[in-house]
């Protein structure tokens, strides 16, 4: 079952801090769903977030070197 991660725990995940959060999800930045007026966070939608962004900046990385 994939686990559901609140605002303070996505922010440990992460380390980093609530506000971050907060503003990266407002903005539509993190993969987030807003219930209730609370953020959920799946952590697999997490996890394909953050293998998409390292992959995202070595392409960058790799361009600029060229």
């Amino acid at each position: 079952m994939n686990e559901i991660l609140k605002v303070p725990d996505l922010a440990e995940y992460l380390r980093c801090s609530k506000i971050t959060v907060y503003r990266h999800a407002e903005k539509g930045d993190l993969p987030g769903h807003h219930f209730g007026g609370q953020w959920r966070f799946y952590r697999d939608e997490i996890d394909r977030w953050l293998r998409e962004k390292r992959a995202a900046e070595k392409r960058f990385k790799r361009r600029r070197s060229h």
